[in-house]
C-alpha cells in the first residue's frame, strides 16, 4: 500500500482507550491510516524521523480571532512588551509614522492602560504622528484611540460635533471635544472609514492567522465573529475571503466561523405562517464541511472588564458610579436570541459582566421554553464573572461558558483592580464550572492574549496574575480560587456521586498530599466559665469540608475502587480512573471517552510547561 507519509520513531498520544501510544504514524488522505506494526510492508511519498519526540492530537481553540492575529502582525505592535510605557508608545507610533507617506494611516493594537498607566490621547498622537491619522486598538479590542486627523477623516473635524452613540462611550476633554478614547459601539465612527479593507488584504490577515495558529500547535479554531463591518468582522464578503484562502493553500486551520448576530435579517417567508431570520439560502449553524464550516452567530453583550465598560450588578472597585454597560437593549438582546434560536441557529453570546449574563441566561431559558429544541448547545463567551447561582443555572441550562485561561496572567491584575479584592474570587471560575458537571470547551480569545494553548492551559492551573498575585480564594476547598487543577483531568478526584469521605485512588494520593493534620482529639487546656484553669478534654473541631484521619466514616455506600488482579510492572501506575503520570498536554487538557483503568508511563517526560506539573499539590 501506498501511502501519503509516514512518520516514525515518535512518542505519539492517541487518546484511544484501546490503543494509547504508537511509535509510528501513516496517513492516507488526510486521514492517519494505521499504527506501528500496521504499517509492515507500506511504502511511503514521504517518510519523517521525528526522533524521538513527542506527538499529541492537535489542539482546538474554541474562541480566536484568526483574521485580527494575523492582522495585528502585520500592523503596528504597541504591546507591553513592545511598548513598555506610555513614552514608549508614543515613540513606537512615531518611528512608524516617519516611514510612511504623509497622508497614510498608522494602524496598531495591543496596548493595555493598566500597565502603561493611561490611554493614549488624540494630543500625544498628533506629536507623535506628525498629523497623520492614527488608530490604536486596545488589547481588548473594546476600545481605541484616535489622533484628531483620524477624526476629521471620519468627518469630524477638530474632534467636535462626536455624537454619543448607545451601547458605547466617547471620552471628552473639559471642552466637550472628544478627548480621543472611544469604548465599544462608539469604535464604529471612526473604523466606517476603515472597513471594509480591500478583499486581498483581509485574505492576507487570514494566511498570517493561519500561519501563527499551526505554529502554536493549533489544528481547528472557531473565529468568533465575521460578515459585518459595524461589529466583529471586516465586511459582508468575509466568507468569501476564508474561501478563497483555503484554495490557495493558505488556510492550514479547520475552521469554524461565527456570523455576527446583525448580518442575520428576515429572509422573508420560509413556509406558511412563518419566516425565515437568519442569512439568505436558509444557511445556518452547520453549513459547510471539516475545513471550512459555519459555526454560531456572535453577539455581543456587553463590553471588557479590564475597560471597565463590561455590565456589572455593582459598581467597579476603582471607578466608583461605573457599571458598565449593555451594547444591546435587554429586549434587542431577547429579540435577537429567540428569533435565532427558533430557526435553528446555535448562540454565541460574549457575556463578561454578572449583569449581562443575567441577562443572556433569561434570553436562552425563554427561547428554549418558547421552542424547545434538544441538543442546541447555545454558548457564553467568556463567563467572567460568575455568581453561585449562575454557575448552577448555566449548568441546568446546558451551556457551554467559554472562558480564557491566559486572561488570568496577561490580563490578571488590571482584573484585580478593576474588581477588588473580594469579587475577583467570583472571577473565571473554571473549577466551579467542571464541579457543577459543566464541560469547558480550551480558549485563548488571540489576540487579546497570547494564543499558545500550552501557555492557557499552564495559566488554568496555576491561577496567577503577571504580578504573581493569586484571585481570592474562592469558596470550597480548591486553592487558589477557581484553579483547574490537573489532577480534575487525571481522574484522580473522587468518583461522581461518592460521599465527602470516599477515598481517592492510590496514585492520587500520591499525587496530591494534603497537610498534616493533627489527630482527631487531643487534650487541651483552656479556661472554662468559671476561668480556674482546669484541663478537659475536647474533641478537635476539623475544617469544614475536609476529612479528618480517625474520624468515623459513614456506612460505604460507594464501591472502593477495584485494585489490578496483577501486580503493576515496574515503570507504571495504575490508574483507578483516568490516565497518570507523564504525557502530554493533551492527555491532562482534554476529556477522551473510554480512557479509564488504562495503564500508563509514570516517569515520561511531559510535553506541558514544568510549572504547571509543580502546581500547589503536586510533586515530579
Amino acid at each position: 500500500m501506498r501511502l501519503d507519509a509516514v512518520y516514525h520513531n515518535g512518542h505519539f498520544t492517541t487518546l484511544d482507550a484501546d490503543r494509547p501510544t504508537a511509535r509510528a504514524v501513516g496517513v492516507l488522505g488526510g486521514r492517519i491510516a494505521g499504527l506501528d506494526e500496521e504499517l509492515d510492508g507500506c511504502t511511503a511519498e514521504l517518510t519523517v524521523d521525528l526522533g524521538g519526540a513527542h506527538a499529541v492530537p492537535g489542539f482546538n481553540d474554541a474562541h480566536h480571532h484568526l483574521s485580527l492575529v494575523g492582522k495585528g502582525l502585520r500592523e503596528l505592535d504597541v504591546t507591553h512588551a513592545a511598548a513598555p510605557s506610555l513614552d514608549a508608545l508614543y515613540e513606537a507610533v512615531a518611528e512608524r509614522a516617519a516611514t510612511l507617506p504623509e497622508d497614510a494611516w498608522v494602524l496598531g493594537a495591543g496596548y493595555d492602560q493598566n500597565k502603561i498607566g493611561a490611554h493614549p490621547t488624540a494630543e500625544g498622537l498628533d506629536r507623535a504622528a506628525q498629523g497623520r491619522p492614527v488608530w490604536l486598538v486596545h488589547t481588548s479590542h473594546h476600545m481605541a484611540a484616535a489622533s484628531t486627523a483620524a477624526f476629521a477623516r471620519a468627518g469630524f473635524a477638530g474632534r467636535e460635533g462626536v455624537p454619543d452613540v448607545p451601547g458605547g462611550h466617547v471620552v471628552r476633554d473639559a471642552d466637550g471635544r472628544a478627548a480621543g478614547l472611544l469604548q465599544e459601539t462608539a469604535m464604529h465612527l471612526v473604523e466606517q472609514v476603515l472597513r471594509p479593507e480591500p478583499a486581498e488584504e483581509w485574505i492576507a490577515n487570514i494566511a498570517a492567522g493561519a500561519k501563527a495558529a499551526v505554529e502554536a500547535g493549533l489544528t481547528s479554531v472557531t473565529e468568533p465573529g465575521i460578515g459585518v463591518t459595524d461589529g466583529i468582522g471586516n465586511g459582508p464578503a468575509d466568507l468569501d475571503a476564508y474561501m478563497r484562502a483555503r484554495e490557495r493553500g493558505l488556510l492550514g486551520v479547520r475552521m469554524t466561523v461565527m456570523p455576527y448576530i446583525t448580518a442575520l435579517h428576515d429572509c422573508g417567508a420560509f413556509e406558511p405562517g412563518s419566516r425565515w431570520y437568519g442569512l439568505d439560502l436558509g444557511l445556518r449553524t452547520g453549513f459547510g464541511d471539516e475545513r471550512l464550516r459555519v459555526g454560531p452567530t456572535k453577539m455581543l453583550s456587553d463590553g471588557s472588564l479590564i475597560g471597565r465598560s463590561a455590565a456589572m450588578c455593582c459598581d467597579y472597585h476603582d471607578t466608583p458610579g461605573n457599571k458598565g454597560l449593555l451594547q444591546f437593549s435587554r429586549e434587542q438582546i431577547r429579540t435577537y436570541v429567540l428569533e435565532a434560536h427558533r430557526c435553528g441557529w446555535q448562540i454565541a453570546t460574549h457575556a463578561i459582566g454578572d449583569a449581562a449574563l443575567d441577562v443572556v441566561l433569561d434570553a436562552y431559558d425563554e427561547a428554549q421554553r418558547s421552542h424547545p429544541r434538544p441538543g442546541a448547545r447555545h454558548r457564553i463567551e467568556h463567563a467572567a464573572v460568575t455568581s453561585d447561582a449562575q454557575v448552577a443555572r448555566i449548568a441546568q441550562l446546558g451551556l457551554i461558558p467559554v472562558p480564557q485561561g491566559r486572561f488570568l496572567s496577561e490580563l490578571g491584575d488590571g482584573l484585580l483592580t478593576a474588581l477588588g479584592p473580594e469579587r475577583a474570587r467570583l472571577a473565571y471560575r473554571m473549577r466551579s464550572f467542571l464541579d457543577a458537571g459543566v464541560v469547558l470547551p480550551g480558549s485563548s480569545d488571540a489576540p487579546v492574549v497570547a494564543g499558545a494553548p500550552l501557555l492557557g492551559i499552564h495559566d488554568m492551573v496555576n491561577r496567577r496574575t503577571a504580578a504573581g498575585a493569586p484571585p481570592r480564594r474562592a469558596r470550597g476547598r480548591h486553592r487558589p480560587g477557581g484553579a483547574a487543577r490537573l489532577h480534575r483531568r487525571l481522574g484522580t478526584r473522587r468518583p461522581r456521586g461518592a460521599p465527602q469521605g470516599h477515598p481517592r485512588p492510590r496514585h492520587a494520593r500520591r499525587l496530591h498530599r494534603p497537610r498534616r493534620r493533627p489527630p482527631a482529639c487531643r487534650a487541651r487546656t483552656h479556661r472554662g466559665p468559671d476561668r480556674r484553669g482546669d484541663r478537659r478534654r475536647r474533641p478537635h473541631r476539623p475544617r469544614r469540608g475536609r476529612p479528618q484521619p480517625g474520624l468515623t466514616r459513614p456506612a460505604r455506600r460507594w464501591p472502593l475502587p477495584r485494585r489490578s488482579p496483577s501486580p503493576t510492572p515496574p515503570g507504571l501506575s495504575a490508574g483507578i480512573s483516568g490516565r497518570v503520570g507523564g504525557g502530554s498536554t493533551a492527555e491532562h487538557g482534554a476529556r477522551s471517552a473510554g480512557s479509564r483503568g488504562r495503564l500508563r508511563p509514570a516517569n515520561r517526560t511531559p510535553a506541558f510547561p514544568r510549572s504547571a506539573v509543580r502546581s500547589r499539590g503536586f510533586r515530579r
